[in-house]
Order: structure tokens, then sequence, then C-alpha cells
């Protein structure tokens, strides 16, 4: 269930003010005997306290209402006052001083003595005592640190760690001393300690040790005594005066350090509230004190005059429950005990304001609470910043709960996050808050144009209505990225979930993959009945299966949101139950961990799935084969909207198919869930082309029965087909919109040629399907092929659905399977069809012309590069990368390079900053982290598919005053995607051509020699460092995409005199320290031979270059001259290749050698990693060269059907030779002929990394 945080806040008295004063201002606050009057800054919090002892000694800090007992069963309120609080503090600071010895074993260090030391608190809470131990610890000039009970032993020893806690302060109940044993252990056996090094402990203080009995005159005389004593520590602005944790989401949770400064903020923030606390009960029955959102008020009230409703003072302290809370007057976070109560309900209306925070409110719960007056207002903050939403608000809005106002103590920016469509309105940002407000953060993990800033990585909306309101969507790094690029939102569907009673807590899964999961953990009794079970699978199976029918509904209730998950759902084990933060929220990412063998089942499961059996067609051939791809596409998309229909329908249906269009006469008849209203040729085929969208827009109560809407001329094949090919109709139509204007429900189509509407189409990223579709589709056809025509499988590449994805195709290729017996045969074969190629090449050139439209003409240059010595700006992208990590570090080493702006796009996990990220790079990579520090360095959080790069004015005009070079080195890396999903990658570097066209700048593209795969359409080999055709480079999507970008590059030299070079970078092969990604084919391949006893050779060339070579030529090309009209009006070609290749042969014997493995020929290898993968279904763990086998099979085509005479034109391993006499012309470092080759050194630094 979720779990809640509730603040209740009640009226009382007369509103105080606050009169501000230009720079500095004053505080004058009068409330009853509450009197403040101070310079704003001029008392720190401590001094804040002694003020109050002197002005406001019987003005109520705490009140509480005390047991009900037989003698007494209305005793009165009872109210702890300033005076008592400030006493009781003095005290436990003299307590505290007596106990934690002066000598500090934890630290060791020369400046130790001058360090306040830090005491931790773990304990339960109980209010009066724990505060005023924490403003003890604070007097006695030591640094609090409260950490919460929740937190497992190797939590709680990795804080006391970080930190170097000197003592801790254990609660009372035996749990606490047996947790802080167990914490001793992890330090001594993970962290080294001593004996002696432990922190010592000591019970925590309770009330009346602190609370004394003692005549007034007696208290005050103490307090004079132990000022004397323990005079207070003036603190600098940036000393630690505190510390608080992170609660731990995704790992250990974080020390988070507060500085006095930030500590002074907590009680300045508050005078920025939208309504005055001065003599209002504020309950604080329910919020964990050693929580931030607990623990602030201990700041907060010093300026405020709040007076805070507790739990009586006892040991062990009140545990809250609806009841006692309610009678506390209070709320709880258990919303089904009190919302369904009418009392409770009553009550709470009558109200000022409920708050609630450190998590969501369900929506129908608030809905239902607000539409009966309850006053329900959210809270926003963090551990890292304190309360940065209005708090409390002037105006709590009835109908818009949820949403809250920022503080204006705080200085926001906010980045945009995501677009309504193309070119739409920003709908979602991300809160960063910036230095240099009233309230500052403590922890900084970003800058925004230069300021330190802290990035909150939450997502938040502001509402239609009412401006300047927002409300929380979720975390940006929560975010599910899934591998087609796709994202899911797991927190309101979690929160669904939570609903169950039936279900105690769920986690999301799927980063990564093409699909989301959910991992529900049942309530206690649920659980204690599959433990009854363990020892029987029938029985577990028949309670799993009991289990999964009480919690459909709320299944179902999800699904309304994403229909993707009904199928992709975990039970939790009782053996491995959820672990939880301090905010009693799960723990995702260590939940996830645990249940990674259970989810990579769960996904191999599907892997393996197909929809219902889909009989095979009696005939095979190009129109059957089209037929039952058709079919397979509609059992997938059945499956998708969790049709029970499927099982009946389908094999009916495709028994008796042998055409096309006797698949749409077939379906004339036949009625699907959530189908069209009338089943014709025209919506069978648009249904089965566009799948969900067509469905949810157009068949869900958008048109009458029997009308669908048809060009003005009527349909026929060809204009079918211009209108798909041009995306008019998808343009018109959205997921959830209305038919546009030219939409005409009277007309009914007509179509002599149905399927030409479709045939050109994308499967599954055009027409509403998806990797999920894909893989479905595949492994129907893999079934049909194997149980119907008998053919041999195994042989079938992982991803030929996306090497052919149109129906047209895919038909295509299943009949030539099929026909020829074999998927080797097919392997490369149909992609040279003159009319998919024709097709592939006509999309590739459009998109060309689409980003060369409006070049702006180059009017200057800012740099003499005929002497290469003039200064250099450069910016660059992909810094982060294993190539562009050495080319940053270059220029930084540059003595010629004046400045270096890097752009850096923030990562999908969101996790790290962007200096973090780049700092990490450089330590994979073997490069010098400190150089993160350099003043030449200048690292942007940037969009690169925004103009202006998502960068602020100021800062890009900045930039623009005094660039001279331009490195575009970032690009998507997937082989499976289209041309269509590089995209938002061509139109980055387009805004790159624009910035470089406008600033006079060299602008250096990175391209790859992998443009080449489709040589045999080459007129003449090797190739030449020029143009080359579109048929080359049209192999596969992210080909196709480095042809558009080099296209728009030279048009724009051409037309608008840009300045450019294309380096078409080839085969990169690790850093200095060996550094060389695993996965990759060539680390795979090597990998592999402990497992096979062998190496492949090939006695040709290799021409790999190590990244810090490849980084140097960079550097080179930055002085590539622009004086003459050649290189004015075409782009520089270079080939970025080693200079001195040797031979495979050379370094294959050293591997064999070093690994005692045999060299034998590649085809005798693969042979052997087939073998393996066939007979052990799990070598793929082992081996991850059996991830990638279709590549190497590709491979094996070349060494299998090439001529002598085609061999000379390659290189090892079926590479084709490219020549790079211009590179040698523009690079100083690739024309010395004494440039090292790659040798054994080399091979062992991989080795090592590799960890062979």
């Amino acid at each position: 269930m979720a779990r809640q945080v509730l603040l209740i806040l009640r009226l009382k008295g007369r509103v105080s003010s606050y009169r501000n004063c230009a720079e500095a201002w004053m505080i004058t606050t009068i409330y009853q005997d509450w009197i403040i009057q101070w310079d704003h800054g001029s008392l720190t919090f401590m001094q804040m306290l002694d003020w109050h002892y002197t002005y406001n000694p019987s003005y109520p800090l705490f009140l509480y209402a005390p047991i009900n007992t037989d003698a007494d069963p209305s005793p009165k309120n009872v109210a702890v006052t300033w005076g008592e609080a400030v006493e009781a503090v003095y005290t436990g600071a003299k307590l505290l001083k007596d106990r934690v010895p002066d000598s500090d074993s934890t630290n060791t260090s020369a400046d130790s003595a001058n360090k306040a030391k830090v005491i931790a608190i773990l304990s339960h809470s109980d209010a009066i005592p724990y505060y005023t131990t924490v403003l003890s610890i604070l007097r006695a000039n030591c640094v609090p640190f409260p950490i919460s009970p929740r937190n497992s032993p190797q939590a709680v020893a990795h804080l006391i760690n970080q930190v170097g806690v000197s003592h801790v302060l254990l609660g009372h109940d035996q749990s606490m001393q047996q947790l802080m044993e167990r914490a001793a252990e992890f330090l001594k056996e993970d962290f080294g300690y001593t004996k002696e090094k432990v922190p010592s402990t000591s019970m925590v203080p309770v009330f009346e040790d602190l609370y004394l009995s003692e005549t007034q005159n007696d208290r005050k005389e103490r307090v004079g005594k132990i000022k004397e004593e323990i005079p207070l520590k003036t603190l600098g602005p940036k000393e630690i005066q505190m510390y608080l944790h992170s609660s731990g989401s995704t790992a250990f949770p974080k020390p988070i350090p507060w500085t006095s400064h930030g500590v002074q903020g907590l009680t300045t923030c508050v005078q920025f509230a939208g309504r005055s606390l001065t003599g209002k009960i504020l309950s604080l029955h329910v919020t964990p004190v050693f929580h931030a959102m607990g623990y602030f008020h201990i700041f907060s009230v010093a300026a405020t005059g709040v007076i805070y409703g507790v739990f009586p003072p006892q040991t062990p302290p009140v545990v809250p429950s609806p009841q006692n809370v309610f009678e506390g007057a209070s709320r709880t976070g258990a919303k089904y005990a009190w919302s369904h109560s009418p009392a409770y309900v009553k009550w709470l209306a009558g109200l000022s304001v409920v708050f609630y925070g450190g998590g969501p409110l369900d929506r129908e719960v608030g809905n239902r609470l607000s539409e009966q007056g309850v006053p329900i207002c959210c809270v926003y903050g963090s551990t890292e910043l304190g309360v940065i939403s209005e708090y409390p608000p002037a105006e709590v809005l009835r109908d818009a709960w949820n949403y809250f106002k920022l503080s204006k103590g705080y200085k926001f920016h906010l980045i945009p996050s995501t677009k309504d469509g193309d070119g739409g309105d920003i709908k979602t940002f991300e809160p960063v808050v910036l230095s240099g407000g009233h309230c500052m953060p403590q922890v900084f993990n970003s800058t925004i144009d230069g300021v330190d800033a802290y990035s909150t990585h939450d997502m938040i909306e502001e509402h239609p209505k009412y401006k300047g309101y927002w409300r929380i969507l979720g975390r940006v790094d929560s975010q599910i990225i899934h591998s087609s690029g796709e994202k899911t939102n797991p927190g309101p569907l979690e929160s669904i979930m939570n609903q169950d009673p039936h279900i105690s807590a769920c986690v999301m899964f799927g980063h990564g993959k093409f699909q989301a999961g959910i991992i529900v953990e049942p309530v206690k009794e649920e659980q204690e009945q599959f433990i009854e079970s363990l020892g029987n699978a029938n029985e577990r199976e028949a309670k799993l299966e009991e289990f999964r029918n009480k919690i459909w509904p709320t299944v179902e209730k999800m699904n309304a949101y994403a229909p993707q998950h009904s199928r992709m759902i975990l039970v939790a084990s009782p053996s491995k139950p959820f672990t939880y933060t301090a905010k009693n929220t799960t723990r995702n990412a260590v939940i996830i961990r645990e249940y990674a063998p259970e989810i990579e089942a769960l996904y191999a499961n599907i892997e393996e799935s197909t929809q219902p059996s889909i009989p095979a067609p009696q005939q095979w051939n190009l129109e059957s084969s089209k037929a039952f791809v058709i079919v397979a596409k509609v059992a997938t998309l059945l499956i998708q909207q969790n049709s029970t229909e499927s099982d009946k329908i389908m094999p009916n249906l495709t028994l008796r198919l042998t055409s096309v269009h006797q698949l749409y006469k077939s379906t004339s008849h036949v009625f699907f869930t959530r189908r069209p209203q009338l089943w014709s040729t025209w919506s069978t085929v648009w249904w089965i082309s566009h799948g969900q969208v067509s469905i949810n827009a157009v068949y869900v109560a958008r048109i009458p029965a029997a009308s669908y809407w048809v060009p003005d001329a009527g349909y026929s094949s060809s204009s079918s087909l211009s209108l798909v090919r041009s995306h008019q109709l998808m343009n018109r139509l959205g997921r959830d919109q209305a038919w546009s204007d030219s939409v005409k429900p009277d007309q009914t189509v007509m179509s002599d040629n149905p399927v030409a509407i479709f045939a050109t189409y994308e499967l599954w990223s055009k027409i509403g399907g998806d990797s999920l579709q894909a893989t479905w589709i595949r492994n129907s056809i893999m079934r049909a092929l194997r149980d119907g025509a008998k053919i041999d499988t195994r042989g079938a590449a992982s991803n030929f659905v996306y090497e052919y994805p149109t129906i047209e195709t895919l038909g295509a290729f299943v009949a030539f399977v099929v026909g020829n017996r074999s998927f080797d045969a097919a392997v490369g074969q149909l992609l040279g069809s003159d009319a998919q190629l024709e097709a592939v090449v006509q999309g590739m050139n459009k998109m060309v012309e689409k980003y060369s439209k409006d070049l702006v003409v180059n009017s200057t240059s800012r740099f003499n590069s005929a002497t290469g010595k003039t200064r250099k700006v450069v910016l660059m992208t992909g810094s982060t990368g294993s190539v562009g990590v050495h080319i940053l570090d270059r220029l930084l080493e540059d003595s010629a390079v004046e400045k270096v702006y890097a752009l850096i796009r923030r990562g999908k996990d969101n996790k790290n900053d962007i200096k973090t990220k780049q700092k990490e790079a450089f330590v994979e990579r073997g490069v010098d982290p400190g150089l993160v520090e350099s003043s030449k360095l200048v690292l942007l959080e940037a969009q690169l598919i925004e103009e202006r790069f998502g960068l602020g004015e100021n800062v890009f005009e900045g930039i623009k005053e005094e660039l001279t070079h331009i490195i575009a080195n970032a690009w998507r890396v997937d082989f499976n995607l289209g041309l269509t999903s590089f995209e938002s990658d061509i139109k980055g570097l387009r805004y790159m051509v624009d910035l470089a066209l406008t600033t006079g700048s060299l602008l250096v593209f990175t391209s790859s020699v992998g443009i080449f795969r489709g040589y045999n359409y080459a007129e003449k080999r090797p190739f030449s460092e020029v143009p080359v055709s579109p048929k080359v480079a049209s192999a596969r999507g992210y080909t196709q995409s480095k042809w558009v970008s080099e296209q728009i590059i030279q048009n724009a030299s051409s037309t608008a005199g840009l300045h450019s070079v294309i380096v078409r970078l080839g085969q990169a092969c690790g850093s200095p320290n060996g550094s060389w990604n695993r996965k990759e084919w060539l680390p795979a391949l090597v990998r592999s031979a402990p497992f096979l006893g062998c190496i492949p050779d090939d006695d040709r060339e290799i021409s790999w270059i190590p990244a810090d070579l490849v980084a140097r030529a960079f550097r080179d090309f930055l002085d590539t001259p622009n004086a003459s009209a050649e290189t004015q009006r075409n782009p520089s070609f270079v080939h970025l290749i080693h200079p001195r290749p040797v031979r495979w042969s050379t370094l294959a014997r050293t591997i064999g050698s070093k690994l005692n493995v045999d060299v034998v020929p590649f085809t005798t290898w693969l042979k052997k990693l087939e073998e393996v993968g066939k007979k052990d279904k799990n070598a793929e763990d082992k081996i991850s060269a059996l991830r990638i086998l279709p590549s190497y099979q590709g491979m094996a085509a070349k060494y299998n059907g090439g001529s002598h005479e085609q061999a000379e034109l390659e290189e090892a391993f079926g590479m084709t030779l490219i020549r790079n006499e211009n590179a040698k012309r523009l690079s100083k470092t690739l024309a010395d002929p004494d440039v090292p080759q790659l040798g054994q050194e080399d091979l062992m630094r991989w080795l090592a990394y590799w960890g062979l």
C-alpha cells in the first residue's frame, strides 16, 4: 500500500507581519508574549535560542495531550515552553560533553583536534527529547547526525564511516543496540576499523534526563554555568553544522552535509511563506524526527513562533496509529484507515491546511477528500535543499490540491523535459535550484550558465489554469528507458498497484528492455500462504493463480494506463523480501538487482514465446508469405489488446490462406476485441497496418459505422501508396486526437489494391508496432518455417525483421528462405532488390533535402588556418565517449587551444551531473580526472536536438562570439534501427552546421567507414576519400544516417561556403590503459577463446587505430586549410585508419600463446562457437560472442563466397580496403613514418582489461 507522511496545521491567533527593508530586512513579530526582533542574518541559529530564552521564555514550543488514565480520563494539554526547552538543551550539552571523550579515535588526521565531533543518533522518534538532543549536540559544539533506524547494519556502517562519527546515541530498545552491534561488525570487516576506532556509544537521553525537576532559579543558574564551561563556537558559513542522509533508494544512503549558512537558510525561508505560522499549532505526531521532513522543523521554529503538537514523551516512544494520531490532532499516511471514516473527514475539513509529502497521495483519495472540503496541500522538498515549495501557501486550491508554488526563497531554473509533439509547447520541466538565493542547496551536482546548482532530477508540470502552480510527475532518473528509446514513468502505475489491499508494495522494471514489467510483494497474510505451499509445486502454482485472480481487477485498472503490463508480472518470493528506505519506500534498484535472475528468465520466456500458433500456408510463395506476415501482425495486435478471440480466429483464418487478397476476404466477417465497427477491405488494411493507433484514434466512438475517410479522388493503388509514403495520414491522426477537418465521414472506401497502402510501411515503428511485436512476429515466422516448411532456423539472424521491415520485403524474405531451404542463402540478397533499394535511397535523399534547406551563407572566417598557429576556441560533443575522451584530453593539453566547450547530454539514468559523468569517463579510459577542473574547460549540459542546444541565450551568444572550431562527435549507435530513428541526431548536426556558418568556424564531423558496408555497389575499390553513392551506404539505418549527414555538410559547403572536414573513422581499438568495450565484436571474439580452445586466424592486414592516436589526428585536422577554392566549396574527406597496418595473424598467434589456445581458420572457430551455442542453452551467459553470432556468420559468408580478387580488396575479417592519402596529408601525426604499429604491448593491455 502507498505510504504517506501527513502534516496537519490548525490556525490559532492573529497573523504576524514581516517588514521588508531593501537589502537587509528586520523581522518584527509580536504575538501575545512571542517577540522576535533582529536584523536578518545578525543571529546564528544557536544565538536565536538564547534570544528566546531571554524574551520568550513562557511561549509554548511543544504541546502534547497526556495519555488518558482512570484517575484523569480527560487530562489537560501540557505545554513545554521555550524557557524549559532551552534549559534542557544546556542540560543535554553538559551531559554529552561529559559522555563524549575529548580524544577522537575515529579521526587520526593532523587537524582532527580542530574539527567538531560528529554525534550520531540511532533511535526511534520521541519528538521532544529527540529534538532537544539534536539542539544539545549543536550547543556542545558538535555535529548531529540523525540516522534512520530503518537502515540495515551495512548502511549504518557505511554512514558512520563516511562522516567519521565519534559517538552514537542509541535508542533504549534492544533492536537499536543489536543494529549498532551488527554495524560495528561491518565497520571492522568492510572498513578495517579496530576495536578502538569503532565509535563509542551511550543511551540517547530521555525526557527526564533533559527536563529536570528544579526551581526556576536553579535552572537559570545551571544555564549560566554551562555557558561559561562550554563557550558557543562561532562557525564560518561553510563549516558543517549537521548531517542528514538520503533515503538510499538505489544503493547505500548518502550523507548530506549542511553548513552553517545552510542551517541559517532554514530559518530564513519561512519568511517567504504564503501565510504566517506564528501562533499556529502544527502537528508532527506522524512525522519521523530523523527524516528531513521532520528534522527541518527544528530550525524553522526559531523564526516562526509555530507550536508543535507532538505525542507525550515516554519510553518506548508512542507508535503512531490512525486512532492515536487522530486523537493527537493529526493524520496518518494509512489513508484507508481514516478516509472512510465520516467523523475523521469532517474534522479534517475544519482545519486550515492538511499537508502531505514524502510520496504521492492517491488521486482518487485526494479528490474524494477535497470534494468533502478537506484543504489538502503538497509539500515539496529534499534532504539536499529543505522545503522548496511555498510552506504554508497563501491559498489552498481545492480543485488543484496536488499542485504547489515554488518558494521565493530559492532561485530556480527550469530545464525543459518534454514537448507536446514536434515543435509543441514544453509540458514538463526539471527544476534546478541555483546558488545565490536566500536559501541555498547543500549539494551541487550541476552548473547552469556558470552558476553552481542542484538538479533535483524531478519532473514537474505546470497547472493549465493556475499559472505558477506545479505538480510532481515523477523522477527523471526513475524513468524506465526501453531498448526502443520509449519511456515509462513508473510512479503512477506503481501507485495504482499499491492501492490493492493484497499488495504490500511493487517495483517496475524494464530498463533497456523492449517492455516494462512489475514485481509485486504480497501482504503478509498472502505471503504466509505461499510459505505454507513451498513444498508442493502444484499447490504453490494454485496459490499463485489464486493471488493473480485477487489482484486482477487492479491489473486491469493499471492496464487502462498501460496495456502492456498484464503479461509481465512477477510475484515476489517470501525468501527475497523487499527492502525499504528510511522513508518506507522501496529500494527499487536494490530489489531489481535481487530479482535479476527472475526478470531475465521472464524476458527469455517472452523472447522464446509466440502468439497463438499460426498454421503455415499450404503453399509457400510470395503472396502467401506476405499474407502470413500480415496474419502474424494481426495476432500480435490481438495479444497486445488482450483479446480472448485470437486463439479461435487465427488458426481458422490462416489454414486456407494462399494470398493477400484472400486474407482480406477471410477477415471481412470477423469481429475482434476493440475492432472496427465494420470490416471491409479498407478497414482491415487500416487496422492491420496501424494497430493500436488506429484502434484508439479511430474506432473508439470516433466515427459512425460503415464510414471511412477517403481522398477526394477516391482510392487506387497509386493514390493509396502516395498517401502513405507522404505520411499525410499519420500526420493527421494521433493516438488520442479526433479527426481533422479533412475527414469525410460519409464516404466508403473502395480500393482495387489495398495492400499497396501499407506495403512499404515499417511494421514496428511507422505503423504502431514496437520491438516486442517484432519479437513475436519473428518467432511466429520461425515456428512456421521450422514446423511447417521444415527449414533449419538455427542460422536465422536475430534481427531479420529489422533488416526487412515492411510487409512487402519481409514476405519476400520468407518466400526466399523457403525457396532456397536456407536462411544463409537469403542473407543480404533481398536487400539488393531494385524496389527495396530505390525506396531506401529515396528516403535517404529526402532526409538530405529536408535538412539542407535555408542554409545561411558563411561570410567570415575567424582564423588563419594557413599557419595553424591561431587561437582556437573549440565546441565539441561526444566528450564522454571512448574516442571523445581522448580528443578532449588532447585539446586541453594543446597550448594553441584557449578554451573548450563540451556539450554533454544527461545520461539515461540521470544519476550523475555532467561533471561527474565526464570525470568518470576520464577515469575509465586512463585519462587524468583532474582535467575536469581545467580553466580551459567549460562543461555545459545540452540538448543537442534543440535550437541553441538547450543553452541559455546569453551563454549561447557568448559561445558564438569566440568560437573558431566545432567537433561534432556524438552519435547514437544502434545497428538495428532504421534511418528515421536517427533523425534527431541529423537534426542536431544541422544546428551544428548553422552555428559553423554563422560564426565562420571549421566543422569537423565524425562519420564512419561503415558507410562502405554495401561495397558491392561501388564502381571502384579501394575507396578513395571522396563522396560515395547512397547505395553503398544503404545497408543499415546507422550508415544511412552518416551518409545523409555527409551530404548535408557537402551541400552546406557547396552552396553556403561551410568550411568542414568529414572524418570517416575506422575501427578504434582501445585506450592506452587497454579500455575496449568487452561487448564489441573483437573483444567478444577474443574472450571466447578460453571456452572454445581456439582463436580465428586471418593473414590479411588490419588498420585498427588506438583512440589516443585518433585524438592526435583530430587535433591536426583543426588546422585544415581553407584558402583554396576547392576546400571552400567541398568538405575535406579523410579516412582515419592506422597508417601502418599489421597482419592479424601476428596478433592472433600472440593471443594463442598467451591464452594457450589453438589458432585456427575463421570458419573452424565459428563452427565451434555455433556448436557450443546449440549444446548449452546458457552458454551465452559465459560467451558473449554468441549474442552477436549473426555478425560473425556474415563475416564467414565472405570467407566462403568471395573470390581471390575480392579477398585482395579486403582486410582481415572481410573489412573493405580504403585509402587514406588525404588523411596523411592533413595530419602530421598520421604522416609520421615512425608512428607505432599495433603490437604485443597493445594486445597485453587489451587482454588485461578484458580479464584474460
